[in-house]
């Protein structure tokens, strides 16, 4: 898959599943912890040789895709989807990693940040004490607009990739069927 296309179905789960992003820090019932501190769109690696990009929803919704990175050439390789808790510079998430074999894992996140400026931590997996710690960045505003509603026509075009099978495939999204 290109890199292009990886990015694509990102901006789809966020389509599918909000509706609409914003800022803002919300109080939880007055306690010292707030929904949303993390939220964000991070890229970076992981301990085991993966390249990912993620997103933190201000509900702290998390969503990543990971893969391989060849140059311009982005292979997924699965995708990690689950609700989290953030605070205080801390997030964890009860998380499910989606592998490309099919397979799939009950796993839980937990990391560190600092707002608008980067995330770290480790996704622990059944059976691995250590876990694979992953270390990323916030992705410039230049390459996105975070705050503003998702839309449809910002996608609307033809993108192209190469499925996990070879066969490439082209993908064309009309903003007028909306």
């Amino acid at each position: 898959m290109s890199r292009g296309l990886g990015i694509l179905c990102a901006v789809l789960l966020v389509l599918a599943g909000c509706g609409a992003v914003g800022g803002g820090n919300n109080n939880q019932g007055g306690s010292s912890t707030f929904a949303g501190q993390a939220q964000g769109v991070y890229s970076g690696t992981t301990s085991n040789g993966f390249f990912f990009q993620s997103i933190v929803l201000p509900n702290d919704k998390f969503y990543e895709i990971y893969g391989t990175l060849n140059g311009n050439l982005y292979s997924a390789s699965g995708m990690v989807s689950g609700q989290g808790k953030s605070g205080n510079g801390t997030y964890n998430a009860g998380v499910v990693d989606y592998q490309y074999t099919g397979q799939t894992l009950l796993d839980n996140v937990s990391a560190s940040f600092v707002p608008a400026t980067s995330i770290g931590g480790t996704l622990i997996q059944p059976g691995n004490i250590s876990g694979v710690s992953f270390t990323g960045t916030s992705l410039p505003l230049t390459s996105f607009n975070y705050a503003a509603p998702a839309s449809v026509a910002n996608i609307s075009g033809s993108w192209t990739g190469t499925q996990l099978d070879g066969t490439s495939t082209t993908l064309t999204i009309d903003s007028s069927s909306g």
